[in-house]
């Protein structure tokens, strides 16, 4: 008897997982509820255990990517008399992939560069292999002028994040629209009051949160010629700090918590980042994203909008212009929201902000 160990989806936000490390060997014996492969995404890291006694076959290679659902290792009753060789990620850059002996044949022929995570058919070769008559022109706008430069690999965690925003971009129609408004009266409230200034972002999540409440479709994707709605709204909230790498918190109840609730809550989710403490609850659930740059004195940019999700909202600002001007940049897939439906978000949101300076006051 054979059972099989499946990609679980690790987040509600991500549709595979790559294999960071296999921690029992190729063949050996494992016993049930024994940890046997971790696998992660961009956002979380799961060990998996094994669901039954008996031995352990690799189907999957280290590094390798796979869609939920996919097998990535077997679990035998029996010993198996020969082991299948699955290669390690030092030579998945080489074109290591696992070819049936029909597909290896049209790869040798057509020169074609392959995946590097599952076994190749002849049928993941009849595409590639129907367009391989590129013009010159072609070639040379497809093809990179590497020659002799310098590189460096991108780590796996990074790799995990492109591959998110490569998603999210694929065959969307992405827009944005900016709305800029005074930081500086805030300010002078906060000041007044008493209240610490870090209580400036916190106002922004709140505003935002609490407007996004309204609109459903911040909380949608399109696919498939559908638009598909979360159960609930979760604001995501990028980090990023010198040096460490990028991570998204979920904060569930924004929408619904106080200033000062809320500024604690975000608070003690920047410590458990700074610390390395942040568990897997922490970074998954969250359904729109939103990313700051206040303290880097950016005044404006553009977000990239995550995958299966419609809307990321940008926060930028320039404390050293006159006033403390504050821009919010919403992009937003244009097959789910009409670009009306976010100016008018975006000036809700602005009114929240300064009705915000008269209650402090």
């Amino acid at each position: 008897m054979t059972s099989q160990i499946l990609v679980p989806k690790v987040t509600p936000n991500d549709d595979g997982a790559e294999v960071i490390e296999w921690l029992v060997p190729n063949g050996a014996s494992v016993k049930k509820g024994q940890e046997v492969v971790e696998i992660g995404t961009s956002k979380s890291t799961l060990v998996i255990e094994s669901i039954d006694e008996g031995f352990l076959y690799h189907v999957a290679r280290k590094g390798d990517w796979f869609e939920v659902g996919s097998v990535i290792g077997e679990i035998s009753s029996s010993q198996r008399s020969e082991v299948l060789e699955v290669a390690e990620q030092g030579n998945a850059d080489k074109g290591s992939s696992r070819l049936s002996k029909a597909a290896a044949k049209i790869a040798s022929s057509q020169s074609m560069a392959l995946p590097n995570y599952r076994l190749i058919t002849t049928k993941d070769l009849e595409a590639p292999a129907s367009a391989k008559n590129l013009s010159a022109v072609e070639r040379m706008i497809k093809t990179p002028p590497i020659g002799n430069l310098r590189f460096e690999k991108v780590d796996r965690e990074k790799r995990n994040q492109i591959l998110a925003l490569e998603v999210g971009q694929e065959g969307n129609l992405n827009s944005s629209h900016t709305i800029q408004m005074l930081a500086q009266p805030l300010i002078d409230a906060l000041t007044a009051a008493g209240k610490p200034l870090a209580q400036l972002s916190t106002t922004i999540l709140s505003c935002i949160a609490k407007n996004i409440a309204e609109y459903p479709k911040a909380s949608a994707f399109y696919y498939d010629g559908k638009i598909y709605f979360y159960e609930r709204h979760c604001m995501g909230l990028a980090m990023q700090q010198q040096g460490r790498p990028l991570k998204v918190v979920g904060v569930p109840d924004a929408d619904s918590l106080t200033i000062d609730d809320l500024h604690k809550k975000t608070f003690l989710l920047n410590l458990k980042y700074l610390k390395d403490d942040l568990e897997p609850k922490d970074l998954e659930g969250y359904t729109y994203t939103i990313s700051m740059l206040l303290a880097e004195n950016i005044l404006f940019f553009q977000p990239l909008r995550n995958h299966f999700q419609s809307l990321i909202i940008g926060v930028g600002g320039d404390k050293n212009l006159a006033g403390y001007p504050i821009t919010l940049t919403a992009t937003f897939d244009h097959r789910v929201f009409e670009g009306i439906e976010i100016a008018r978000l975006l000036n809700k949101i602005k009114s929240s902000f300064v009705s915000q300076i008269a209650d402090i006051s």
